[in-house]
């Protein structure tokens, strides 16, 4: 309530969740920029229904470090469901304020 009493903002923009074309649209930016394997763009787009687009990006970055992780050059379609799911995991838990991991999607 503090932030939104009168005097702080100017406006207030809502910004919807993307839908699924918007949500394709982002993960190509941010998939385009990766060595991937073969990989279903419209799987990953269904399974990350209700993501946000710093979702959609942590996404991208935690399939990327998880080929890292692996010694791997290129992503795969693995990668990016065992991603989808820690970030939703992370997403519906809420971080930890006592952990580092809080700082992190």
């Amino acid at each position: 309530d503090a932030l939104l009493r009168p005097g702080r903002f100017d406006r207030i923009v809502k910004i919807p969740m993307p839908e699924e074309n918007a949500r394709k649209s982002i993960l190509s930016i941010h998939v385009g920029r990766m060595a991937t394997t073969r990989i279903s763009m419209a799987r990953i787009v269904e399974a990350t229904n209700g993501f946000t687009g710093a979702d959609l990006k942590a996404t991208c970055v935690e399939a990327g470090m998880a080929a890292i992780r692996d010694k791997r050059s290129k992503v795969s379609q693995a990668d990016f469901t065992q991603a989808i799911q820690i970030v939703a995991k992370k997403r519906d838990s809420g971080p930890d304020s006592n952990s580092s991991e809080a700082l992190y999607v």
